[in-house]
């Protein structure tokens, strides 16, 4: 009997499906930002023994969305690689557009490039505007390149010439030139955009080439085959049902996926966003939000108030069977108090003024994506059942489709097909909450 399953992989859980013929098996186990397999690991054993001998037989298909990427990303978890330019645009990564984070900010903020100025080179090449190569590449100039490479044992190269959308041929030469002396190269025109939206994409995808196949190797470690393992860092768009004009809102723990027939985009605010005190008195969510770990205030490590702690006291949400998963409500009203008696409210007014910020600030920012209220909403992830209607009314659409088994739903989607009604589905590691505006699994709600 073959087992298929299914992953997603985020910084704080991980929700697994597992299907057979008979059965299915939805397993929620925490995970951890800086060993981002720790929760696929241990959602593993909780797995059926015919489901361990199919992982070990080779049989098993695992589909995987991970948040690798991002994270690596964000937190520079990368190799040292090097990228290739005309001459003239070595420092192009780190110029970038000159723009500021904080416009109104003291200091000036510049982000790291990936790729550092002494692994940034320049070759005499020169593609021209309409595509004509006015000189090719000098091999022998590359060939003193890669004896710099090679004593700094960097393998990762990312190459960025000036109108290579218009003609490749000067990429394609130095990509056959690298591969043969064992590089593995990252070609712009391959990437949309302008000169430097291409090269800051190869030069992301460089830093991180060693760290995901090192990822992809942990996972074969695992028992699984190299041919069966899928890994995505895009999460799939729900297919059923797809009315036309419906808008997909899925809620992750650090972010927010919205989705419709035109637009994909992941925004900032999310239920990690903090909540903020200014100067003035007046209360702020987001744009800044906490990472995993220390993570919010309620899992005993965050120092600061985030929406995702609020919910926890406003619906009382609890785990049940989560391995290493404690929500701590007392200390989120230890934080909440000194808030509550600086605006002189309640702390039961205090969190319900919080919540409806945290969904106007949401709602400000799908509004400045979407101009107009879809008439269909379909929501996703495990907090989607309770914000969902919450968000649609504010949003002004009228009916709400919450999926079956909507915590996973992540996981249900790369499996590319809905799990039969017969099946019996056991259920580890939920998470249970009396979420405001929560709708029974599967049914469309008219608002």
């Amino acid at each position: 009997m073959s087992w298929r399953i299914a992953a997603d992989a985020r910084e704080i859980f991980v929700d697994l499906v597992a299907t057979s013929e008979d059965e299915a098996y939805f397993v929620r186990t925490l995970n951890r930002r800086d060993q981002l397999l720790t929760g696929l690991s241990e959602a593993l054993t909780h797995l059926p023994i015919a489901a361990t001998e199919s992982i070990k037989n080779g049989s098993t298909h695992l589909w995987m969305t991970t948040d690798l990427s991002r994270v690596s990303l964000r937190e520079h978890w990368g190799s040292d690689c090097a990228i290739i330019t005309t001459e003239g645009f070595e420092n192009f990564l780190s110029l970038g557009t000159g723009q500021r984070k904080n416009l109104f900010g003291l200091y000036a903020e510049r982000s790291t490039p990936f790729i550092s100025k002494d692994f940034s080179f320049g070759v005499t090449e020169r593609t021209l505007k309409d595509g004509t190569i006015e000189k090719p590449i000098d091999l022998k100039e590359i060939e003193n390149i890669v004896s710099k490479l090679e004593l700094s044992n960097v393998k990762n190269v990312a190459i960025c010439f000036l109108n290579s959308k218009k003609n490749s041929q000067n990429e394609k030469d130095l990509a056959k030139f690298l591969k043969d002396k064992g590089y593995e190269s990252f070609c712009s025109h391959l990437e949309t955009g302008n000169e430097l939206v291409r090269g800051e994409k190869v030069a992301a995808k460089a830093f991180l080439a060693t760290t995901e196949s090192e990822f992809a190797e942990k996972i074969k470690a695992m028992g699984f085959v190299a041919e069966n393992i899928f890994l995505t860092s895009a999460r799939p768009l729900f297919r059923k049902p797809s009315p036309r004009g419906a808008l997909y809102i899925e809620f992750f723990e650090d972010r927010i996926l919205i989705k419709d027939e035109n637009i994909s985009k992941e925004l900032e605010i999310s239920p990690l966003s903090l909540v903020e005190l200014d100067e003035g008195g007046l209360v702020h969510i987001g744009p800044n939000s906490v990472d995993s770990e220390p993570g919010p205030v309620c899992m005993g490590k965050g120092l600061q108030l985030t929406a995702f702690d609020l919910l926890v006291l406003k619906s009382k949400l609890n785990s049940t069977e989560i391995p290493r998963l404690k929500l701590d409500a007392t200390k989120v009203l230890r934080q909440l108090s000194p808030l509550a008696q600086n605006l002189r409210i309640d702390t039961e007014t205090c969190i319900d003024k919080c919540i409806n910020l945290f969904i106007e600030s949401a709602a400000l920012e799908i509004e400045g994506v979407i101009k107009t209220p879809p008439p269909f909403m379909v929501v996703g992830g495990w907090l989607g059942s309770g914000l969902g209607p919450l968000l649609a009314r504010r949003l002004g659409v009228k009916k709400v489709f919450i999926p079956p088994h909507v915590g996973w739903l992540s996981s249900l989607q790369l499996l590319e097909g809905d799990l039969r009604a017969n099946i019996e589905v056991k259920k580890i590691g939920a998470l249970t909450a009396d979420l405001p505006g929560s709708l029974a699994e599967g049914e469309i709600y008219d608002l």
